[in-house]
């Protein structure tokens, strides 16, 4: 993980299947430390600085697997962290949506 950590030149060349792995592991293997390698992959915070691709994988494979990711949480915290992906991933599509018009 701290190979990661405020490295935006790294984070930046991530590929989606690398991504999706990395969802997948801990979906599978209920980490929570691969929760905070997710965190490191999608925000520098050294910069404060969002990895919008990143963030957009991120989003879209636990929303794929909520229900695996979410047993990494309490079950009383469940939904309010399902509201939260879904708010987190409405928010990313406005930013896409506007960024596309932007450009094009």
């Amino acid at each position: 993980m701290q190979v990661f950590k405020n490295n935006l030149a790294l984070c930046v060349k991530l590929e989606d299947a690398e991504i999706k792995a990395m969802v997948d592991l801990a979906a599978q293997n209920h980490f929570e430390e691969l929760m905070d390698l997710l965190y490191h992959i999608v925000k520098i915070p050294k910069d404060d600085m969002p990895v919008k691709h990143n963030q957009h994988l991120v989003i879209k494979y636990i929303m794929q697997q909520r229900n695996e990711i979410l047993t990494l949480t309490r079950p009383d915290e469940r939904q309010r962290q399902i509201a939260l992906l879904e708010g987190v991933r409405a928010r990313v599509t406005c930013d896409l949506i506007r960024c596309y018009r932007h450009y094009h």
